[in-house]
């Protein structure tokens, strides 16, 4: 009764002193049970599968080893991009010239590629050496790469070389890890030597035009405006000559026509007088005599517009894009035009013809026409002949429009040289020839003027 008394006097939420024991064993119950429970599914689970809990500290990176795996990739992908890299500076030319030999893709366009890259300065860089010297991993998803690389930067004009530049330089690469695979983030670059070396210039001249032509090769060594169209004044008498040989037979013999008196050079014609057709070439291409180019003109094509009609097609048959002649003599005339790269190789043409090649070289000679009536001695105008070692040809032409222009061709043993010139002066086109020749001859390796 007095226990009863007891239970009724202890104040709401007093504890039992027996519940505490009770509860905890309880717990610790509860505690085993489902630490045998998941000891018992691990069990389980490792012996279906295999399965080991994994280490509680996987969870934070392990660099060391993650790089040891990562690092070829990360190599490979740093390569991937110095590779890229390298076939650009190879490439590095103005307006993207200088790749005209970079496999099949590009040989249908080799030749538009090789008539623009004559007329620019370009440049390309020779890769030497490039090495990873080491990789670094920052995190799992992005790394440093570092590498050295030793290059030559060349700068052309045509094929001449003015300009090198050694460089040795460190690149540094920051990549990251893209969906799967490295990409290359940002690039820094630090200079760790640097020479340059100067080359000789071309020497100064005053004409527009230049094209220095390696004829036994077909290598253009040197050019400046090459492909710009100019009025051409007699050097147009090289086509004249090409067709004329062509169409018609050295020893027939041709009447001077009356539309043979017109203005400008003249061989001394006589309207009316007979001529063999080699005697009118020596006339038309020494004193570069107008009256000779017409009666060839007349005939060969039976008027001066189907005549011009026959220099195009020759032209054209040359491969040549760039020329158009409305004219036999070259005066001055609208859509007249070509270029010293074309002219150049007309007188390639015109060289591989034996008479015609000897024509231009000789410096004078003696005409008489049928019947013996008239006698014509005539000196060729350019004066290289003669005072040039090896010259040999091959014309000249001075017109108000065009200025004075000159195509000369030189040969020293197995090698052969030609020079063209457009809108010099008269009294510099000879001097900057033979400077021209000098130069395309010291850069065939050879001393000759």
């Amino acid at each position: 009764m007095q226990a009863s008394r007891n239970e009724r006097l202890r104040p709401p939420g007093t504890p039992d002193a027996a519940s505490g024991p009770r509860r905890t064993k309880l717990a610790v119950w509860l505690v085993a049970a489902f630490t045998l429970l998941i000891a018992g599914g691990v069990v389980a689970l490792g012996s279906v599968r295999g399965w080991r809990p994994a280490n509680p500290f996987a969870a934070v990176p392990d660099l060391t080893a993650t790089a040891v795996a990562v690092e070829p990739d990360l190599r490979a992908a740093a390569l991937r991009s110095a590779a890229a890299r390298n076939q650009a500076l190879a490439c590095a030319c103005d307006r993207g010239l200088g790749a005209s030999t970079t496999g099949q893709a590009l040989a249908g366009r080799e030749r538009a590629i090789a008539l623009l890259q004559r007329e620019v300065r370009h440049r390309t860089t020779v890769v030497h050496h490039s090495q990873i010297t080491s990789t670094r991993l920052l995190t799992p998803t992005t790394g440093v790469v570092l590498l050295n690389a030793d290059v030559s930067e060349w700068a052309y004009q045509g094929l001449v070389v003015e300009q090198r530049v050694d460089r040795s330089y460190r690149e540094q690469d920051d990549l990251i890890l893209t969906h799967g695979s490295w990409k290359v983030r940002r690039i820094r670059t630090t200079t760790l030597s640097r020479r340059q070396q100067t080359f000789a210039s071309v020497p100064p001249t005053t004409a527009a035009a230049i094209y220095i032509l390696d004829d036994t090769t077909g290598r253009a060594l040197y050019t400046a405006n090459a492909d710009t169209e100019r009025l051409v004044a007699s050097t147009a008498k090289m086509v004249t000559a090409l067709v004329a040989v062509h169409d018609l037979p050295l020893d027939r013999y041709v009447t001077v026509p009356p539309d043979a008196a017109v203005v400008g050079t003249s061989a001394g014609l006589t309207i009316g007088e007979s001529l063999r057709v080699r005697d009118l070439l020596y006339g038309m291409l020494l004193p570069s005599g107008n009256d000779a180019a017409v009666t060839l003109a007349d005939a060969a094509g039976g008027s001066i517009p189907a005549f011009a009609g026959q220099m195009n097609a020759e032209v054209t048959r040359l491969g040549l894009v760039r020329s158009h002649f409305v004219t036999p003599h070259g005066l001055d005339s609208p859509g007249q035009y070509s270029t010293a790269h074309d002219l150049g190789w007309i007188a390639h043409a015109l060289l591989r013809q034996p008479f015609l090649a000897q024509v231009v070289q000789t410096r004078e000679y003696r005409a008489v026409s049928a019947g013996q009536i008239d006698v014509h001695t005539w000196v060729n105008l350019n004066h290289l002949l003669g005072s040039y070692p090896g010259a040999i040809g091959v014309k000249t032409g001075t017109t108000p429009g065009a200025g004075a222009n000159l195509v000369a061709a030189t040969f020293h043993g197995d090698r052969r040289l030609i020079v063209v010139l457009l809108g010099d002066t008269p009294a510099n086109r000879f001097p900057d020839a033979t400077r021209l020749l000098n130069y395309g001859w010291r850069l065939l390796g050879r001393n000759v003027g």
